[in-house]
């Protein structure tokens, strides 16, 4: 059956209102995912369906996957129809197969590297929403996925049970998390910090522009020197010989003749 781009967007539109106002924030978020997904089983042949429902796993399922540590594989779904997310240190694969057994996701968790000694995992639950719960839960992650944080109820019935060896778990407390708001004000303040420095800097070179008009470059640099206190000249200075290679002290080779002695 073929079905056109607006008839889709229909089809969506409605799934998505089709749940009710008892729904979470997060459940609401993936009403047009899982209605897009549905799309999909019916017609897994149409490019266009499969794109959109690409479209949602990449808006909605990625960025959660991010969070845990594990990149998507794009080809993975659009070449097999698999949703496979992969971490590097250590190398573990997560699959999602949304067109699972029995209408369900089936996904696995699956060691890759041999230091690994955990056996692979894997579970079928009925929404990708369950499917990111079941994930987190397994790396030990607490909270509910797609969520504010304020709440409080799990789908799965667990916080953070872990099913990985307790060195992932540990060292995912020590992964520094950040939200899209903080990441603007970060960037807003060093941006702010970078003007701010670039007008110390102007203001800098037309002091020394000022200096040299009336004072001779030698008489300057020994003012200056004498200006920054010992340990900072110290350090300034060595900078410089450093950087542009001067020989000095121990480092200085005089040019001699053997015949001059």
């Amino acid at each position: 059956m073929k079905i056109t781009k607006s008839q889709l967007r229909k089809i969506i539109k409605e799934e998505a209102a089709n749940f009710t106002n008892e729904a979470t924030q997060g459940e609401m978020e993936f009403a047009e995912l899982e209605a897009a997904r549905e799309a999909y089983l019916e017609n897994r042949g149409d490019d266009e369906i499969r794109h959109q429902f690409g479209m949602q796993v990449e808006k909605l399922v990625e960025p959660i996957m991010s969070e845990l540590g594990f990149y998507l594989q794009a080809e993975a779904f659009y070449s097999r129809g698999e949703i496979v997310f992969e971490s590097f240190s250590p190398r573990i694969d997560v699959t999602i197969e949304p067109a699972g057994a029995m209408g369900r996701y089936d996904v696995g968790v699956y060691p890759m590297d041999e230091s690994l000694t955990f056996s692979p995992i894997e579970m079928s639950v009925d929404t990708m929403k369950g499917a990111l719960q079941f994930i987190s839960d397994t790396l030990g992650e607490t909270g509910m996925v797609g969520e504010p944080e304020a709440q409080a109820e799990l789908p799965l019935g667990r916080r953070g049970v872990s099913r990985l060896p307790k060195w992932r778990r540990t060292a995912k407390e020590h992964k520094m998390r950040i939200t899209k708001s903080q990441l603007q004000k970060i960037i807003k303040e060093e941006a702010a910090k970078a003007l701010n420095e670039s007008d110390v800097m102007a203001k800098v070179w037309e002091m020394s522009d000022a200096i040299l008009e009336v004072m001779e470059p030698q008489k300057a640099f020994e003012n200056l020197v004498q200006a920054l206190g010992r340990d900072l000249a110290e350090d300034h200075l060595g900078f410089i010989i450093q950087q542009y290679e001067i020989p000095f002290g121990d480092d200085e080779v005089e040019d001699y003749d053997p015949n001059d002695f």
